[in-house]
């Protein structure tokens, strides 16, 4: 008996994790919260409403607590080498997918300070990447969103607002572009 039911829960985390979470097109107008699903109301939610930078940054200080006494902080984003992904399915269920890349090394690409950016255009840009979302999923403050224009963003609300998203990276290309540190 217990070997079925270990069977039985083996096939069943399998067949659960090949699920594929799409969403209704149902788009977020604007800056308001009216789109489908729990996911995608509360990231709207959370951006409308500012609620980032909750998450530690250095000792004993959040993001949004270091951003008070620094309102100059820079960002500084580095992007990887160029990555193919190979999928191949095996026996009709499995899907393994590998990666390689040309290049292992990162570099600075990119860097921005917080009080330079205008929050209600990069609310914007956040609600235009929901907008376009194919699939979207969480885990606790990070939202890994997958965009009808070959692209994957992940947004990181313990991060500030200002930051996000935290990871581009385009599909098309492989190219990696990603949060790196702040000074």
């Amino acid at each position: 008996m217990k070997k079925l039911l270990v069977s039985l829960v083996v096939l069943a985390t399998i067949f659960s994790c090949g699920k594929k979470n799409t969403v209704s097109g149902n788009s977020v107008s604007g800056l308001s919260s009216s789109v489908s699903g729990a996911t995608e109301t509360s990231l709207a939610s959370q951006i409308n409403n500012n609620q980032f930078g909750t998450g530690y940054a250095t000792y004993g200080l959040t993001w949004a607590q270091l951003i008070s006494n620094q309102p100059n902080l820079t960002y500084y984003y580095a992007s990887s080498g160029l990555s193919t992904v190979s999928c191949e399915t095996k026996w009709t269920i499995f899907k393994i997918c590998s990666t390689s890349s040309s290049s292992s090394s990162s570099n600075i690409t990119r860097q921005v300070t917080n009080s330079s950016v205008d929050l209600n255009s990069k609310k914007s840009e956040l609600i235009n990447i929901i907008n376009a979302r194919t699939s979207i999923q969480n885990s606790g403050t990070v939202y890994y969103i997958i965009t009808n224009n070959a692209k994957q963003y992940i947004i990181d609300t313990a991060k500030p607002l200002q930051a996000n998203p935290v990871q581009v990276q385009d599909n098309s290309t492989g190219k990696v572009e990603y949060f790196s540190y702040a000074l």
